[in-house]
């Protein structure tokens, strides 16, 4: 992941900082979805001060999915924000534009309550995902139709964040869902089990890349700059130091030590 992540994010920060100097304004708005057990890794930069290192304000905004995120960069709210490659967007027109991916493989899995023992079962059943378009979203359809259960047979349910999908599932308001493997842990207490996971349909797939509006890349380059070498900074950091990304993300989530 280290050689990828740096290969494809020192690209992208060559051609930014090769490209002509334009107007900043110290100000960048990011926004990540809602935090979970990789909080660590991915608001390392904002809440140890690597921004600020570099003179950039970074305001974080905190997303139930990456849809909602799309609407609000393509309307200029947002400055950036990261999620899944943004195909959507750019199949309607938008100037969205992917400048660097660094989680490379899907860690999604579709667990099943014990009603469903295969992902052939899932014909007729219930599936809590998120957003049309969203990651969640398309893992489904990709996981479906690599195992040859038609689409048209499964009921969609959208139920926002992980852990909204997985606590729909623990109460029997669906009979599946999609969500990180972090709840693996839990599958034995919560009498669920895995019947599939993305990266046997999605291999090359990549699960977060950051996304900025043509506009904020244009007009405040400098700022996209600090930005991304904020960014980079913030992951280096998180990958060497184990411990404290470990205890960050137990900070920013309030999970117990287990």
């Amino acid at each position: 992941m280290k050689g990828l992540f740096a290969a494809t994010m020192a690209g992208v920060a060559f051609s930014l900082f090769a490209a002509p100097a334009m107007a900043q304004t110290n100000k960048w708005k990011h926004a990540v979805l809602e935090p979970k057990s990789d909080a660590g890794i991915i608001l390392m930069a904002a809440r140890r001060g690597f921004f600020k290192k570099l003179g950039l304000d970074v305001e974080i905004v905190e997303l139930k999915n990456e849809m909602l995120a799309q609407r609000a960069a393509v309307a200029g709210e947002l400055d950036s924000f990261e999620g899944s490659p943004p195909f959507a967007a750019a199949a309607s027109g938008s100037t969205l534009k992917a400048i660097g991916c660094y989680w490379t493989v899907l860690p999604y899995h579709i667990f099943a309550r014990d009603t469903v023992k295969t992902i052939a079962d899932m014909k007729g059943k219930t599936i809590a995902t998120s957003a049309s378009g969203s990651a969640p979203d398309l893992v489904a359809r990709a996981v479906l139709d690599f195992h040859h259960v038609p689409v048209a047979s499964v009921t969609f349910a959208n139920v926002g964040s992980d852990a909204d999908r997985y606590r729909a599932v623990i109460q029997g308001v669906v009979d599946a869902t999609v969500v990180s493997g972090e709840y693996t842990p839990n599958l034995a207490r919560d009498k669920l089990h895995s019947i599939a996971s993305a990266r046997e349909a999605m291999p090359e797939y990549d699960r977060l890349c950051i996304t900025a509006n043509d506009n904020s890349l244009t007009k405040k380059r400098a700022d996209a700059v600090r930005f991304l070498a904020g960014e980079m900074n913030g992951f280096a950091h998180a990958l060497s130091h184990r411990d404290e990304t470990i205890a960050l993300t137990k900070e920013i989530t309030g999970q117990k030590p287990d």
